[in-house]
């Protein structure tokens, strides 16, 4: 649980920097047309959206099937998984804004199922290979704290075991 204590902290932290906040609208004011977001993922513990229209940013806990939020244009800057998995944005996935009207549908694909990736590279007599995993939309996702053994990889050529080892965490 220390991982979700320091992920809250960062998240808080990275929120004040961003200028996002969670708006409420004043007492007085008509409240904001809301829109229906469908979210298409599961095991989300926390998950941050930052507005297009000035950087004001909506923090849910424990995201279930549907959030609402005022309509708008938004982009994913923080998601927490079960298991301690964080997403947190490259440059390309800050330019990648959704839409979020009154009449829908409105989905966002995020979090857990998590698919694993493998990249190689060829450096001299030397292979590099990076291990990690992605949502459905493709987002990289790593761990928090890490639990369990590192995954492992063998190397075959012509059906001969010619290499074995472990992925390094980070």
């Amino acid at each position: 649980m220390l991982g979700l204590k320091v992920l809250d902290y960062c998240l808080q932290v990275a929120a004040i920097l961003l200028g996002c906040v969670v708006v409420a609208p004043p007492a007085s004011a008509d409240p904001p047309v809301r829109g229906e977001l469908t979210i298409r993922g599961h095991s989300i513990v926390t998950l941050l959206l930052v507005g297009k229209d000035g950087g004001a940013g909506i923090r849910f806990e424990n995201v279930g099937e549907t959030v609402h939020l005022p309509v708008g244009t938004y982009r994913v800057e923080a998601v927490c998984l079960k298991g301690d998995y964080l997403f947190e944005p490259t440059a390309a996935d800050r330019k990648a804004w959704f839409e979020v009207t009154e009449e829908g549908p409105n989905e966002l694909t995020v979090g857990a199922p998590l698919y694993p990736t493998l990249t190689a590279r060829r450096h001299g007599g030397f292979v590099e290979m990076d291990y990690g995993v992605v949502d459905g939309a493709g987002r990289s996702y790593s761990m928090e704290s890490h639990r369990g053994p590192e995954p492992t990889f063998t190397v075959s050529v012509d059906g001969q075991q010619v290499g074995s080892g472990t992925f390094e965490y980070g």
